[in-house]
């Protein structure tokens, strides 16, 4: 139950930020017309920045579900 009501409120705030990113988004769109290019250009930093942090993560909840459902944990 727990588990449900924290992956409840994640989505939550994952669907909020989203909107508040979009919001922010279209925002500086409008007073900035070079902001796509500079976004596509910041984003690639971005990405090449968090890639290996997200990999490790995703490796992270690859392992704890293998423990998971090979009953080794629980």
């Amino acid at each position: 139950m727990l588990l449900v009501r924290l992956l409840k409120s994640q989505q939550g705030q994952i669907s909020h930020l989203s909107g508040q990113i979009a919001t922010l988004a279209e925002a500086v769109r409008g007073l900035d017309p070079t902001f796509d290019d500079v976004w596509k250009q910041k984003e690639a930093i971005v990405e090449d920045a968090l890639t290996p942090l997200r990999n490790e993560q995703t490796a992270q909840y690859d392992e704890l579900l293998r423990s998971i459902e090979s009953g080794e944990l629980f």
